[in-house]
């Protein structure tokens, strides 16, 4: 039984006392008490460090989420900060423009400069006549020039975009399969990824910028 006991380290066995009042019968007695008292504190041990063990998981956890929350924060300062140079950068490069096509080409280009993208326009938007014109153009220079994604008889319904009409951008995360007229052509222009931006003047629509990228 001893030699259980130290190997195994199993202390709820117990000697079973042989009925006399001997000194054998005295030795197992004060045996089983010893193994009383030491099952009881490897108990209160394995609990102190079921509790230690606990406690360092809460804690770590909790470091955890605050280091997620931090780099969550620290992106998004990165990314107002990315916004607000891009603005500037904008800003300073039509200082001296005022026809629209020229605004319009340097937006665009400090776009494809800014944010890699691979196709970018800007319509104008006749609420009067429901036609769409372009205003401006940039493309990478890969992209078919001659791609004409929206042709005098497409309206704003049709393609997909009556969330401008209201103010709100449409994203199209991957355009491969869309059913849409719009989604098509630029599907056929190698494109796989778009945002529609409207431009709004006193809560009516105006004009919309389209970006596009070949990757979803």
């Amino acid at each position: 039984l001893a030699r259980m006991v130290s190997f195994e380290k199993n202390y709820s066995v117990r000697a079973t006392p042989p009925g006399t009042k001997d000194e054998v019968g005295e030795l197992i007695e004060g045996f089983n008490e010893m193994l009383e008292q030491i099952q009881v504190r490897d108990a209160a041990l394995q609990g102190a460090r079921d509790d230690l063990e606990k406690r360092i998981n809460d804690r770590t956890q909790a470091l955890q989420q605050e280091i997620a929350e931090r780099r969550r924060a620290e992106q998004g300062l990165q990314q107002q900060l990315t916004r607000i140079s891009l603005l500037n950068s904008i800003t300073r490069a039509i200082t001296d423009r005022q026809d629209l096509e020229s605004v319009v080409n340097v937006v665009l280009k400090q776009l494809q400069d800014n944010l890699t993208i691979d196709f970018g326009r800007v319509y104008l938007y006749d609420k009067q006549a429901h036609t769409i014109t372009v205003a401006g153009v940039h493309e990478a220079e890969a992209l078919d020039a001659d791609t004409h994604i929206f042709t005098p008889q497409t309206g704003i319904e049709s393609s997909g975009l009556t969330d401008c009409l209201e103010g709100k951008p449409v994203i199209w995360p991957d355009m491969q399969g869309g059913e849409l007229p719009l989604q098509e052509r630029l599907v056929k222009a190698e494109l796989r990824s778009a945002i529609a931006v409207p431009l709004m003047v006193e809560g009516d629509l105006f004009g919309i910028l389209l970006a596009a990228r070949r990757q979803p």
